[in-house]
């Protein structure tokens, strides 16, 4: 059984979905450092044991929104017809060792179509005539595609654990 922290509910919907409806929910709000996404997620991870964490990510040509998306949703809309990466990284902290977990799926910002949360209303993946919103393929899911290298031990990156954050926070 695998154990993930979050209290998401769109997030346990999916993690359900990708993982089996028998996972075991750890629903602990964590500060989230005031830094790239890998390091967000190094620290998120390195709170729990054997525990999944995620950060989910969305890349935007000529803008800053990377790690803080939730706070820059409504930003989105200035950024229409710019290309877009929705990243999703997954960490898990075993034997002293962080992994590092990744999905990717390239795409571009549109105007917000179809009933969703995030930004999947505006994120239209590159191989896709409709929005995450309107419809979702695994493969058009990069959360999916970061469990999936998860079930196969595939991670992207091996790091140390790091406890404790002395920088300012989200």
């Amino acid at each position: 059984m695998w154990k993930v922290n979050t209290s998401n509910p769109g997030k346990i919907l999916e993690f359900k979905k990708f993982l089996g409806p028998d996972i075991e929910l750890i629903e602990k709000d964590l500060a989230e450092p005031k830094a790239d996404a890998l390091t967000i997620l190094r620290f998120k991870a390195s709170q729990f044991l054997d525990t999944i964490v995620d950060d989910t990510s969305l890349e935007v040509e000529g803008a800053k929104i990377g790690a803080e998306v939730r706070w820059k949703l409504n930003d989105l809309k200035d950024w229409v017809g710019h290309e877009a990466v929705f990243v999703c990284l997954l960490g898990i902290h075993r034997e002293n060792w962080i992994y590092v977990f990744e999905g990717r799926v390239d795409g571009q910002i549109v105007t917000a179509r179809g009933e969703g949360f995030g930004f999947n209303p505006v994120f239209q993946p590159k191989t896709s005539k409709f929005t995450l919103a309107e419809k979702q393929l695994p493969e058009h899911n990069a959360r999916y595609l970061a469990v999936e290298s998860l079930k196969l031990n595939q991670f992207k990156w091996k790091l140390e654990p790091l406890k404790n954050w002395s920088g300012e926070f989200q």
